[in-house]
């Protein structure tokens, strides 16, 4: 449905007060849409960020979320028992 001008002239007319708020939700709307325009960006930039780990970026190990999951380890057991006699202590020992 289309309005003729001679109708839209007489709308302007007899709703002045109509047409200023309408005007002014338009240009509120323009702003909004602008608004979440740049919201949108900056919620993909800090997503791009939070993916960001030492295995894909500069960032050293030490610097990673410790709640991420870590990348699992490939390596595979030989199945070979450790030369270690089980009455040995674990790791490296300094005597002082």
């Amino acid at each position: 449905m289309e309005i003729s001008d001679d109708e839209q002239e007489h709308i302007r007319k007899s709703h002045p007060i109509i047409i200023e708020l309408i005007t002014r939700l338009l240009t509120q709307l323009l702003l909004f849409r602008e608004r979440i325009h740049e919201l949108e960006n900056r919620v993909h930039e800090l997503e791009n960020r939070l993916n960001l780990n030492s295995t894909n970026s500069s960032i050293p190990p030490s610097k990673n979320p410790l709640n991420k999951r870590k990348i699992p380890n490939s390596r595979v057991s030989s199945g070979k028992k450790s030369r270690r006699p089980e009455w040995a202590p674990r790791g490296n020992l300094i005597a002082s």
